[in-house]
């Protein structure tokens, strides 16, 4: 008989109940002890490790005779012992598992028979092509014809996805196949064929959806090749490196890098290359100390200059991450690109490409940032490095920001990104994380909130500490746009607190400001003006955002103090450190912070001037929420100043808050 459906892992209680494999099971047990507490969703498993085998079926009920659902579950780890009926039988089929499968196998012709135990070593199903270079000397007729049969007698089956046919063994005879290759010795040499055929695969195969189709033949490749004495586990590693990252599979490509590094590759070439990628994966999770060094020593000594420069990027990222100069991590990338292209490194070019554009995106220079990153997504389709076209998407979502366009416009933008990494989690996440940002300036709270918490659920299980971290700061920032700085509170510190366990500095010197508005919000003063000068303290000279926040929200708590010299200098660098190549929403914040430091200085006049030119900032760029704040400070302004004893009055104010704020500028 064909093997009964069984629920998917994910079926809820009504699927699982009214699945043939489970009613089978639930029957049988019911047969074979009147009474039988019958756990579907234990049931629901062990139909999935039986393959919904109906003989095997019944033959775990039966010994809900003596056991529980769960005891029965707990035994299948050796099923073929325990699925072996020791009563008497009237067909010999019937007496166990074993001998079911046993009756097929030795009908089988001795050709049959050792494909069959050779296909074993497949993890997941394979293709056609994969099973004659396996399993037939690379005869492909002669695989079509064995492997029909096969399917003939349900020892294989095929399963048709679009124009293509994969096969796969149930597992319950994938397990007993595997005992006779083992059997005949066979399975070393099995394996080897294996893992040389899944080397190939990874080192030629660009196309992401082929190699997420074949993660579990990887896995399996890895896991024996690692263990021999040779480079194929060490050079899979490294073939496999980009398809992780694409995929933010960082747990995984850790593990396994660090296998192969253990491994001890001959090749200086392997070896220090796989110490870089283990270093960007280190880099990801967060991980910012060991990330690089012991690569950038063994390059060096092998004398490796594009293995250098590649480390060399990621060096510059780091640095500014730990409080370094933007414009050196420039200089520095852009070496790297100088060596990489004659020596016809194309990833690798498009990786620092890819630096250069995020760098100068933090600096401030949209048009230029924009540019690096048009050049790092070309460099990275032409050489099918993933995560980097990938990486430049999102660094070109986030730049939508910055750039002038009204909010919904860049909106659309970015969500015909996120429609093109429809069906892959992490590219999702990549674009979601910026896109949540803009829906918060275009006023879409709700898209906002849910955009960002499906990002960080994604990086939470990837364990991307930073992009997890960064989403943090987005979300404090959607809640501060919003008017609710207690939620910005919670979200930010959140978000110090990842970064700061990771001795991170660029994004927290970001943060850490943001926090102090979110507590300023809330009259905290006191509080707020220790992270400005916590923020001060770690943010890198040459980074306009970080450097204008803490100026920003220090000004308005001085103001409050009555330093207004002190005030209106700091309120007036923040406005001006907004470079004129970027029209980043930060300079309608910066010019709101100085009109509160001229208010409270009573300059009534040059305060309504600095909300007028963030109102109209807001309104060419249809950011509704920051608009709305921006009249809502204009119309209490217009309150305030009515509320003088007369106009004369009114302007003696203004003159001598004026006064007070030109002194200071002198």
């Amino acid at each position: 008989m064909p093997p009964l459906p069984v629920p998917p892992g994910d079926a809820g209680p009504v699927d699982v109940a009214a699945a043939p494999a489970v009613r089978l099971f639930a029957d049988r047990a019911s047969s074979a002890r009147a009474g039988a507490e019958v756990l579907a969703s234990s049931v629901a498993v062990i139909c999935r490790e039986l393959d919904g085998l109906p003989l095997a079926i019944e033959l775990a009920a039966a010994r809900a005779s003596v056991l529980s659902v769960p005891e029965i579950e707990a035994h299948l780890a050796d099923k073929f012992a325990f699925l072996a009926y020791r009563r008497p039988a009237a067909d010999p089929r019937h007496q166990g598992l074993r001998a079911a499968i046993d009756w097929s196998y030795h009908l089988l012709p001795a050709a049959e028979q050792r494909t069959l135990a050779q296909l074993s070593v497949f993890a997941g199903g394979f293709a056609l092509a994969q099973a004659a270079q396996v399993c037939c000397g690379g005869d492909r007729a002669q695989a079509l014809d064995t492997v029909d049969r096969l399917a003939s007698k349900s020892l294989v089956v095929a399963e048709t996805a679009g124009p293509w046919t994969r096969y796969r063994m149930l597992e319950t005879i994938r397990q007993y196949a595997a005992g006779h290759l083992a059997d005949a010795g066979g399975t070393a040499h099995a394996q080897e064929r294996h893992a040389e055929e899944f080397l190939g695969l990874a080192e030629r195969e660009p196309d992401l959806a082929v190699l997420s189709a074949e993660q579990e033949n990887f896995r399996a490749a890895l896991a024996w090749a690692l263990s021999q004495d040779s480079d194929t586990g060490p050079r899979l590693a490294r073939a496999l490196s980009g398809f992780w990252l694409a995929r933010g599979f960082l747990y995984e490509a850790q593990g396994w890098l660090e296998r192969a590094l253990t491994a001890g590759p001959a090749d200086p070439w392997l070896r220090a290359d796989l110490h870089r990628l283990r270093g960007a994966v280190l880099y990801a999770t967060g991980d910012l100390e060991q990330a690089l060094a012991q690569g950038l020593q063994v390059a060096t000594a092998g004398g490796l200059p594009a293995i250098q420069a590649r480390i060399g990027v990621l060096q510059a990222e780091i640095q500014v991450l730990q409080g370094g100069s933007l414009a050196e991590a420039i200089e520095a990338c852009e070496a790297a690109t100088a060596v990489l292209e004659p020596g016809g490194d194309l990833k690798g070019l498009a990786e620092a490409w890819l630096s250069v554009g995020k760098l100068r995106c933090a600096g401030g220079d949209s048009l230029a940032a924009e540019q690096a990153l048009q050049r790092a997504a070309a460099w990275a389709r032409r050489s099918g490095n993933h995560r980097a076209e990938r990486e430049s998407k999102t660094w070109l979502a986030l730049l939508l920001g910055s750039l002038p366009m009204p909010a919904e416009v860049a909106v659309g933008r970015a969500e015909q990104l996120l429609e093109a990494a429809s069906g892959d989690p992490w590219a999702e996440a990549t674009i979601l994380e910026p896109l949540s940002l803009l829906y918060g300036y275009a006023g879409r709270f709700a898209d906002a909130r849910t955009a960002c918490q499906r990002a960080q659920s994604t990086f939470a299980g990837s364990g991307a500490k930073l992009d997890w971290a960064r989403c943090a700061q987005g979300a404090g920032r959607i809640e501060l746009i919003a008017g609710d700085p207690v939620a910005a509170e919670q979200n930010l510190r959140e978000g110090y607190e990842a970064l700061r366990a990771v001795g991170e500095r660029g994004d927290r010197a970001n943060i850490v400001t943001l926090l102090a508005e979110a507590l300023y919000a809330q009259g905290r003063f006191g509080e707020a003006l220790r992270l400005t000068e916590e923020g001060e303290a770690l943010a890198v000279a040459d980074d306009f955002d970080a450097q204008g926040r803490w100026r920003a929200t220090r000004a308005k708590l001085l103001a409050r103090r009555g330093q207004f010299r002190a005030a209106a200098r700091l309120a007036e660098e923040a406005v001006t450190l907004v470079p004129a190549t970027c029209d980043t929403p930060e300079r309608a914040e910066f010019l709101v912070a100085q009109a509160e430091v001229s208010r409270l200085a009573g300059a009534l006049d040059q305060a309504e001037g600095s909300l007028r030119r963030a109102l109209q900032f807001c309104e060419n760029r249809r950011m509704v929420p920051l608009a709305e704040q921006a009249r809502a400070l204009l119309a209490s302004l217009a309150a305030q100043t009515r509320t003088r004893p007369g106009s004369s009055q009114s302007r003696k104010i203004n003159g001598r808050g004026a006064r007070r704020l030109l002194s200071s500028a002198e």
